[in-house]
Protein backbone atom coordinates (compact mmCIF):
# COMPACT_ATOMS: atom_id res chain seq x y z
CA UNK A 1 0.00 0.00 0.00
CA UNK A 2 2.38 2.23 1.00
CA UNK A 3 4.40 1.99 -2.26
CA UNK A 4 0.97 2.25 -4.53
CA UNK A 5 0.39 5.96 -2.28
CA UNK A 6 4.02 6.81 -3.70
CA UNK A 7 3.76 5.60 -6.93
CA UNK A 8 0.93 7.31 -7.28
CA UNK A 9 1.94 10.47 -6.17
CA UNK A 10 5.23 10.73 -7.81
CA UNK A 11 2.81 10.27 -11.47
CA UNK A 12 0.69 13.35 -10.51
CA UNK A 13 3.89 15.62 -9.76
CA UNK A 14 5.26 14.44 -12.49
CA UNK A 15 1.81 15.45 -14.51
CA UNK A 16 2.16 18.99 -12.94
CA UNK A 17 6.13 18.75 -14.13
CA UNK A 18 7.58 19.44 -10.61
CA UNK A 19 11.14 19.02 -10.91
CA UNK A 20 12.82 15.73 -10.28
CA UNK A 21 15.06 16.61 -7.55
CA UNK A 22 11.65 18.30 -5.96
CA UNK A 23 9.78 14.69 -6.72
CA UNK A 24 12.80 12.90 -5.06
CA UNK A 25 12.27 15.45 -1.59
CA UNK A 26 8.24 15.02 -1.44
CA UNK A 27 8.29 11.07 -1.73
CA UNK A 28 11.42 10.47 1.07
CA UNK A 29 9.21 13.00 2.96
CA UNK A 30 6.07 11.60 2.31
CA UNK A 31 7.89 7.56 2.73
CA UNK A 32 8.70 8.53 6.17
CA UNK A 33 6.09 10.19 7.22
CA UNK A 34 3.46 7.24 5.95
CA UNK A 35 5.92 5.15 7.88
CA UNK A 36 5.31 7.66 11.22
CA UNK A 37 0.99 7.31 10.52
CA UNK A 38 1.25 3.85 9.89
CA UNK A 39 2.99 3.10 13.72
CA UNK A 40 0.85 5.25 15.21
CA UNK A 41 -2.38 4.72 13.35
CA UNK A 42 -1.87 0.37 12.59
CA UNK A 43 -3.67 0.24 9.16
CA UNK A 44 -2.74 1.52 5.95
CA UNK A 45 -6.29 2.43 5.52
CA UNK A 46 -6.11 4.64 8.18
CA UNK A 47 -2.78 6.13 6.58
CA UNK A 48 -4.67 6.97 3.44
CA UNK A 49 -7.38 8.54 5.31
CA UNK A 50 -4.82 10.60 7.85
CA UNK A 51 -2.75 11.91 4.39
CA UNK A 52 -5.34 12.38 2.36
CA UNK A 53 -5.65 11.47 -1.70
CA UNK A 54 -2.29 11.58 -3.31
CA UNK A 55 -3.59 13.61 -5.95
CA UNK A 56 -5.05 15.98 -4.06
CA UNK A 57 -2.12 16.18 -1.70
CA UNK A 58 0.26 16.86 -5.26
CA UNK A 59 -2.24 19.51 -6.54
CA UNK A 60 -1.06 21.37 -2.96
CA UNK A 61 1.98 20.54 -2.70
CA UNK A 62 2.55 22.08 -6.25
CA UNK A 63 0.58 25.24 -5.69
CA UNK A 64 2.87 25.60 -2.29
CA UNK A 65 6.08 24.87 -4.46
CA UNK A 66 5.31 27.61 -6.92
CA UNK A 67 4.72 30.01 -4.53
CA UNK A 68 7.95 28.95 -2.80
CA UNK A 69 9.73 29.72 -6.24
CA UNK A 70 7.87 33.33 -6.91
CA UNK A 71 9.39 34.31 -3.28
CA UNK A 72 12.41 32.86 -4.46
CA UNK A 73 12.94 34.35 -7.44
CA UNK A 74 11.56 38.04 -6.39
CA UNK A 75 13.66 38.56 -3.95
CA UNK A 76 17.09 37.40 -5.75
CA UNK A 77 15.54 40.38 -8.22
CA UNK A 78 14.87 42.76 -5.17
CA UNK A 79 18.30 42.13 -4.36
Amino acid sequence: MKAKYLELLKEQLKEFQASKDDINDILSDYSQLYDDVLEAKGSDELVWQTLGDPKKQAFELIDSLKIKKEKGIKQKIIA
